[in-house]
Formats: structure tokens, C-alpha cells, sequence
């Protein structure tokens, strides 16, 4: 009887042991590729020409920048946008202006990014 009883102990304790391993191992697979997920800088695709962020917290008035639309639609965080009003990283419905050779988008919470064109060689 005693020996059953610790036989039945040893079991759920390895039983436990087992799935904490597992779970343990699907929380650090799931952080994994939640970082990768954000591997590459803000972008907006505009007029075909992808904008990188430069800068964020622009501190302008709206009233100097020209508005052009609203971010359509995302990509993953590990791609580069190639639509028009496409972003990897700013939400749709985001405002988009234009100011000299900059993109900015508003950010939602009242402040905007800086973002400079890059052109391929």
C-alpha cells in the first residue's frame, strides 16, 4: 500500500515536471517570434517610394504639414511595405502628411513620426 501510494506521488510529480518543461518551451518559442516579428525599422509606402522613420516625437504644428491620407493597410513587421499607404509598423487609419521630403504619421496618441525617403541605387 505505502509503496503504490509513492509509486502514484512519483508519477504526478514527474507528470508536472513534464508539462512545465513544455510549457516553458512554447513561452520562449512564442517570445522568439514576437521579437522577430518587429525586426526592421518603421516604413510607409507612399507613391511607391518606401519612407524609413528617422525620427520620432515631431514637434511641428499640423497646420505645416499637407495632409495625404491615411496608412490602408500592414505588413508584418519583418517585411518592407511595396502598396501605397502600406506600413509594417503604424496602424491603419493612421494620418498621413507631407512635409518637404518627409512623411510624417501621427502616431495616435497626438505625436508624430519623421520619415525620409530611401532611394535604390
Amino acid at each position: 500500500m505505502i509503496g503504490n501510494s509513492e509509486n502514484k506521488r512519483h508519477y504526478i510529480i514527474s507528470l508536472i515536471l513534464v508539462l512545465l518543461f513544455i510549457a516553458i518551451f512554447f513561452i520562449g518559442k512564442q517570445n522568439i517570434s514576437n521579437e522577430e516579428k518587429w525586426d526592421k525599422i518603421p516604413m510607409v509606402c507612399v507613391d511607391e517610394i518606401v519612407y524609413y522613420l528617422k525620427k520620432s516625437d515631431c514637434n511641428l504644428p499640423v497646420d505645416n504639414y499637407k495632409y495625404i491620407g491615411v496608412i490602408q493597410s500592414t505588413v508584418d513587421g519583418t517585411k518592407i511595405p511595396k502598396n501605397n499607404m502600406e506600413s509594417n509598423n503604424f496602424y491603419v487609419g493612421s494620418k498621413v502628411y507631407k512635409f518637404n521630403d518627409y512623411i510624417i504619421v501621427e502616431n495616435g496618441d497626438g505625436k508624430f513620426s519623421r520619415l525620409k525617403a530611401h532611394y535604390k541605387d
